[in-house]
């Protein structure tokens, strides 16, 4: 809302309370902050609080002083205030569909229809609309961002290989190991025999499982009819952040497989390897592939695309060669100088219709005309190999990690900066 605007709301408010004597008296709104052309209402600021209050309850985590709460919410509303008119400016807008679908996910991500999600927040003292205009508000403010952060990062290659040689790039690629754990107790104080029974247990809990009986079902079992009898999943882990008897056997372990019992201090141990990553082999299956683009235009339709399309298509199965009218006809100006060639490409790397056509198509196939989002393609396999990518993906994890750390230093920077050049009055 315009500055304006809210002055005018403010001194209507003003205005009624004044002249409606007989009605209840109600607390006024106020300006807290004037931002720019912008201003923060008292009501803003203390369904952000609330919000904020709820939030902190519900990670289990402290809620600051109120003063300092007070002043740390009116400070994130300030520069929210100042990118949302950056965003105005822009003409940056969140569509319906987009809301809707945005609602949608975070309701699933909580295993809840929207409808549930609605009431989850009602109950909570949330209005589902509120919740809405914050998310929408959340969105506007993430696609400036991009704009004007995320889109100018830039990691080098170079970057990529100083992080492989880090510490920290070899620790973060080593492998991660996911475990599955029974304990059978040994009591404190136990005599021999007490401990040879807990040994015993464990033997049993161990023959069981090499039977091929499943881990959790097994585990379950024990637990109920054995008092003490612990077990669950340790989740990922690296080796040095698995139980130190558990380090030196863990690696050597191959996925499914069952260690006999360890001993400790406590008990025994049962464990199972149940998956691990960082370390085998990524192959995929990848398409040498070129291909003919017509696009619709302003003076070509979509069937006249389609037409085009197809007397390419008739002219290939004539034996016309195939990089000739690439370079004379697509429109694929980067491919087409290089005869329509793609090159080898990645099934995840193409759109869902071009995906489908390829994975579908034999070596050495020429397709008939078919669409896309980019318009007609006669395409042909050339070739089809397996590859290992392990360093492709390795290299794209550890450009994401340099993209996060370089995108958080610099949103910090740039907020800073917006916020000292933008006009502010604290009331």
């Amino acid at each position: 809302m315009k500055l304006m605007q809210r002055l005018l709301l403010a001194a209507c408010l003003s205005t009624a309370a004044i002249f409606n004597v007989s009605a209840e008296v109600q607390p006024l709104d106020k300006i807290v902050a004037v931002v720019d052309k912008d201003v923060i209402m008292q009501s803003q600021l203390d369904e952000r609080l609330a919000m904020v209050r709820l939030q902190l309850r519900q990670k289990g985590s402290k809620v600051p002083p109120e003063h300092k709460l007070r002043e740390q919410v009116t400070e994130r509303l300030i520069v929210e205030s100042i990118q949302m008119q950056m965003a105005e400016r822009a003409g940056i807008k969140i569509d319906e569909k987009t809301l809707n679908d945005a609602m949608a996910k975070i309701a699933s991500r909580n295993n809840l229809s929207l409808l549930e999600f609605k009431r989850v927040l009602e109950a909570d003292g949330i209005s589902y609309s509120k919740a809405r205009e914050q998310i929408q508000r959340e969105l506007t403010i993430s696609r400036v961002r991009k704009r004007h952060v995320a889109d100018r990062i830039r990691v080098t290659d170079q970057e990529i290989k100083n992080y492989l040689h880090s510490a920290q790039g070899k620790y973060q690629l080593s492998t991660d190991y996911r475990v599955a754990h029974i304990l059978v107790p040994i009591p404190p104080q136990a005599n021999k025999e007490r401990v040879a029974i807990s040994k015993e247990l464990a033997e049993d809990i161990y023959r069981t499982l090499q039977k091929g009986k499943d881990f959790a079902q097994v585990a379950g079992a024990y637990t109920h009819e054995y008092q003490g009898v612990k077990a669950g999943d340790l989740g990922w882990r690296k080796a040095d952040q698995l139980p130190s008897m558990f380090a030196s056997v863990v690696p050597k372990m191959s996925v499914g497989n069952i260690a006999k019992p360890i001993r400790s201090n406590s008990g025994f141990h049962i464990i199972k390897l149940l998956a691990k990553k960082g370390e085998q082999n990524h192959l995929m299956t990848q398409y040498k592939v070129r291909h003919i683009l017509i696009k619709p235009s302003q003076i070509r339709s979509e069937q006249q695309a389609k037409a085009i399309a197809e007397r390419i298509y008739t002219r290939l199965k004539s034996g016309e060669d195939f990089a000739k009218l690439a370079k004379a006809n697509s429109d694929d100006t980067g491919s087409a100088l290089n005869g329509g060639s793609l090159n080898w490409i990645n099934p995840d790397d193409m759109v869902p219709e071009f995906r489908n056509k390829v994975t579908a198509t034999a070596k050495g196939t020429i397709t008939p005309p078919f669409a896309t989002k980019y318009g007609w393609h006669v395409m042909q396999v050339l070739d089809i190999r397996k590859k290992d990518v392990s360093s492709d993906i390795q290299k794209n994890v550890i450009r994401n990690t340099i993209r996060k750390q370089k995108y958080e230093e610099e949103l910090q920077a740039w907020l800073r900066k917006i916020r000292d050049e933008a006009f502010v009055q604290v009331k």
